[in-house]
């Protein structure tokens, strides 16, 4: 499930990166990112008796619990801790700074800061909040509802509360530009690093796969043709100039791009120069960024990075009266867009193969060590169908900047509007389809109760302290907590 769900956010970001956003990114990649999770509560009531289904839907429901609460407890909580920045008043409101901390662990005085559309993100997963009212509607005013109605109308909802939030994507291409913005930045790195490894010939991941930071320091002191203990941008154009694959005007554009992206994100002292200590601690951070999955990265490995870097980049370019020899290019935009469809096809089939086994083991597991088969799914299986997703926006928040964090929490929001939507969708209709008793209240109830409690937290501000973090991360034991009572004691 951990590879079909990186299966699925790699085509994706691969097909943002070279198409404008529009029926694409705005209805196919929203639903293919909540595709594993759609699956597993699919065939959660799908099998069995009538009986044997009421009983494994449990691992549905949990799941959907569990996804929501996870992406808006755990998930917000280590993000806001992990991009806090220090908070500083500016035009009368408190801001974060970008990339500057001073005060650690400050509960006031550190933070994060989000844009506009961030607020209008969470306002519209608290939209997606009443379906679940509607199907509840008759065990809060304790009414029998004739032929299952109000699952129906819920269901009809949900997926209308879908069709309504991917034309909103569609229309509104601003949100997506910032996750196309993203995956350009990813491109842009990857162009980088390639063409530096290249021109140190050294190993920037040991045999293990972990960050050489030996290796990194032996790359500055290579780089460092004055010996003065410190980068300019002079050494560092020379340097990715004479490890170009290519050398033409296009080529060119990505040399002056890359360098003001590095010397933008290294230079943390802004004196037009980086320092030893700034370049190991920027290294770092990138290949944290773009290679925490990937196998050791040596000079063959960022050779290959380096070109692909370059094929896939030059699809950003905006004017389209430049024309490219596709000789020259390893990756044509043809060529990317069928690169995704594979990675996108490859984790719809994982998805698809492996949901139903995963329900039964679950249930088998449940069995035998008597934990009820919800505790299970709303505990574990979130971590597998979002972990792709969750060190994506941890890596993100840890960059400490604006931009990084409004689309980390957009990502959030977005992940639970779309559970709320095609999951929870889904799982109406196998619950009406097949017959069964919607006898979810505590469940409903979590998820209400903290899509409400973060959905308004982040509705009317823009600025979160630090101490905002402790709300969200204790949401998740008093969830866990409630439904045990409601369920399981009382």
């Amino acid at each position: 499930l951990f590879e079909a769900a990186k299966f699925l956010s790699e085509g994706s970001e691969l097909l943002l990166a070279v198409m404008d956003p529009g029926i694409i990114g705005g209805l196919l990649l929203p639903i293919l990112g909540v595709l594993p999770d759609s699956l597993l509560i699919l065939v959660s009531g799908l099998g069995g008796t009538k009986e044997e289904a009421q009983k494994q839907v449990l691992v549905g429901i949990g799941l959907l619990a569990g996804s929501t609460v996870f992406l808006l407890t755990v998930l917000w909580g280590a993000c806001l801790i992990i991009g806090r920045c220090d908070l500083e008043v500016s035009s009368g409101r408190q801001v974060a700074v970008d990339k500057k901390l001073t005060k650690q662990f400050s509960l006031t005085g550190t933070g994060v800061t989000t844009d506009y559309l961030t607020k209008i993100s969470s306002r519209i997963m608290m939209v997606t909040i009443l379906p679940f009212v509607v199907a509840q509607l008759p065990k809060i005013f304790r009414f029998r509802a004739r032929g299952n109605i109000p699952v129906i109308v819920a269901c009809v909802l949900s997926l209308g509360g879908l069709v309504a939030y991917c034309l909103y994507q569609v229309f509104s291409p601003k949100l997506l530009g910032r996750k196309r913005a993203m995956a350009k930045e990813k491109f842009h790195k990857l162009f980088v690093i390639g063409k530096l490894v290249k021109a140190s010939q050294v190993n920037l991941l040991n045999a293990k796969g972990d960050i050489n930071m030996e290796m990194i320091d032996k790359m500055f002191s290579l780089f460092d043709l004055d010996k003065d203990d410190h980068l300019s941008e002079l050494e560092l154009r020379y340097l990715i100039n004479a490890s170009s694959l290519v050398q033409d005007k296009t080529d060119a554009a990505y040399v002056e791009g890359a360098l003001e992206h590095l010397m933008t994100e290294f230079d943390v002292t802004s004196d037009k120069q980086i320092s030893r200590d700034e370049f190991k601690e920027g290294m770092k951070k990138w290949l944290g960024t773009i290679m925490w999955h990937q196998k050791p990265f040596g000079v063959a490995e960022a050779q290959e990075a380096a070109k692909q870097a370059e094929g896939e980049y030059a699809e950003f370019k905006e004017t389209e009266n430049e024309e490219a020899e596709e000789t020259e290019k390893p990756l044509t935009k043809e060529q990317i867009i069928r690169k995704s469809v594979l990675l996108l096809f490859g984790g719809t089939i994982l998805a698809a193969v492996f949901a139903d086994p995963l329900v039964d083991a679950v249930n088998e597991f449940s069995n035998v060590t008597h934990i009820p088969p919800f505790f299970i799914s709303f505990v574990l299986l979130p971590l597998a169908s979002n972990s792709s997703e969750g060190v994506s926006s941890i890596l993100f928040a840890s960059r400490k900047m604006k931009r990084n964090m409004s689309l980390t929490y957009s990502q959030i929001y977005g992940g639970v509007t779309m559970n709320n939507t095609i999951g929870l969708g889904i799982f109406l209709a196998v619950v009406y389809g097949r017959h069964l008793v919607w006898d979810f209240s505590s469940e409903v109830l979590i998820i209400v109760l903290v899509t409400m409690v973060m959905g308004l937290l982040a509705a009317f501000r823009n600025t979160f302290p630090l101490w905002m973090a402790a709300i969200a991360l204790s949401l998740y034991p008093i969830s866990l907590g409630l439904v045990a009572i409601l369920d399981y004691v009382a």
